[in-house]
């Protein structure tokens, strides 16, 4: 995990990640999802949790890992302030629970094909021509 953090730029460092709940993380990813910003609050949350030992669900390093990455400081500090994507957090939740998901990182691909734990980039590659390759096949109606 440490060289894979590296290559990233950043640092993992495993003894200071403090065990937190990651509900309303998940609700900024959501948002910054919506404004095209998803990749800036993922790298912000990792190096927040992993590298810096910040506790992820404090709104105070919510909002600044959401502003900091160009969301709109109003529609973080209303995500954070309401329930803003609640729903599709435990929609999600409970997609993962059906799949057997126990750990993360889990990475699902067309709804089918998963990738568990940190992988090198080939395994991602493998899965992604899969995942295509399933949706270009023809099905059939049997109605």
């Amino acid at each position: 995990m440490a060289a894979r953090f590296r290559e990233l730029g950043l640092e993992f460092n495993w003894r200071s990640a403090r065990v937190c709940s990651t509900f309303d993380a998940h609700r900024l990813a959501a948002l910054a999802a919506k404004h095209g910003r998803a990749d800036e609050v993922d790298e912000g949350l990792r190096r927040a949790h992993f590298s810096e030992g910040q506790v992820i669900s404090d709104p105070a390093v919510l909002r600044k890992i959401g502003v900091n990455a160009g969301l709109p400081f109003d529609a973080v500090d209303r995500t954070l302030a309401g329930d803003d994507f609640s729903d599709e957090v435990r929609r999600d939740v409970e997609t993962a629970r059906g799949l057997g998901v126990r750990g993360v990182p889990f990475f699902v691909f067309d709804g089918r094909l998963a990738v568990s734990g940190a992988q090198p980039v080939e395994v991602f590659v493998q899965a992604l021509e899969q995942a295509s390759e399933a949706s270009a096949e023809p099905t059939t109606d049997a109605g």
